[in-house]
């Protein structure tokens, strides 16, 4: 992978991991798929707002 591309693809792959051990220890403990899926569409369009860029169509 080039170097500009290697620390966020690394820290979208930890996030992923994260998602996926949350989303295992919800199910395990409750099967709540809504609660699942909210948390991660949550925390996708949070990674989404953060990293792209804020325009202003005029």
């Amino acid at each position: 992978m080039p170097p500009a591309i290697s620390p966020p693809g690394l820290s979208l792959g930890a996030i992923f991991v994260m998602l996926e051990i949350f989303a295992a220890s919800v199910y395990s403990a409750s099967a709540n798929l809504a609660l699942i899926a909210l948390v991660e569409s949550a925390w996708l369009a949070w990674i989404f707002a953060s990293w792209m860029p804020i325009k202003i169509f005029i």
